[in-house]
Formats: structure tokens, C-alpha cells, sequence
């Protein structure tokens, strides 16, 4: 049951990071789209977590690579998942903090270029965690 939650967490906020992030440019002009990044921001730090810690057990049960032979494709869909989890992460959390602690001035092209990583990014990665979790369903995660 709670992987079934987390994995309609991730897809929810997927969809609306990729959605918001399509549209924003649309409307921008006719209001403040910061208060609605705003709450994105969170629900995307909030998502971390169980995206962290579901590939990080898929990551740690697909073991290491056999030494003879080809390697399964649950070895490297495990790895390349944790991978990109952690790299959208530590991106996501970098420019997040940023934000806090020094804000983005219209003139930062470089913080917005991070932020359109993200954004475009995390809905993928995080998505497909999601995804691999409702599809696990009440199974153990590995």
C-alpha cells in the first residue's frame, strides 16, 4: 500500500513539474509564477526522499556486476536509475538552496539553466521511480 502511495506521489508531482514547466512561459507575464515554483520546489524535495531510498534498494538487491557473462537488465535499470536519482537530487537540492539563501535575480541565466535541467529531468527520473513503484505494488522492493 505505501509503495503504491509514494509511486502516485512521484507520478503526480511529475506531471505537474513537466505540465507547469510547458505552460509557465504562457501566462508568466500576467502574474507571479514564483509562488507556484514555490510549491513546487517542495513537493519535488518532498519526492526525493522516497525516489532516494526506493533506488537505493533496487540499486543495493541487483548486487554487483557477475564477472562472467552479460549483465542483466535489472543490474543496469537499477544502477541507471539510482544514478540519475541521485543526480537530479543533488541538483534539484543545490538550486533549491540557492534560491533560500540568495534568491534568482532575473539576470541569473545560470540558476535558470539548472532550474530547466530539473525540470526537465526529475519528471522523467522520478516518473519512472514512480511508475516501477506502483507496478511493485505490495511486493518487496527489490
Amino acid at each position: 500500500m505505501f509503495q503504491r502511495l509514494a509511486g502516485a506521489y512521484l507520478i503526480a508531482v511529475s506531471v505537474a513539474v513537466a505540465a507547469y514547466f510547458i505552460i509557465n512561459p504562457l501566462h508568466a507575464a500576467s502574474y507571479d509564477p514564483e509562488r507556484v515554483w514555490y510549491v513546487l520546489d517542495i513537493l519535488m524535495v518532498v519526492a526525493a526522499v522516497p525516489a532516494l531510498v526506493f533506488n537505493t534498494r533496487r540499486k543495493l538487491s541487483a548486487g554487483r556486476a557477475a564477472k562472467v557473462g552479460p549483465l542483466a537488465s535489472s543490474y543496469w535499470e537499477a544502477n541507471i536509475a539510482f544514478y540519475a536519482t541521485v543526480g537530479v537530487t543533488i541538483l534539484l537540492l543545490h538550486s533549491w538552496f540557492s534560491i533560500l539563501a540568495l534568491g534568482l535575480d532575473a539576470d541569473d541565466h545560470q540558476g535558470f539553466v539548472k532550474w530547466a535541467i530539473v525540470d526537465t529531468l526529475l519528471p522523467l527520473v522520478y516518473g519512472a521511480t514512480g511508475w516501477a513503484l506502483w507496478r511493485a505494488g505490495g511486493r518487496p522492493v527489490a
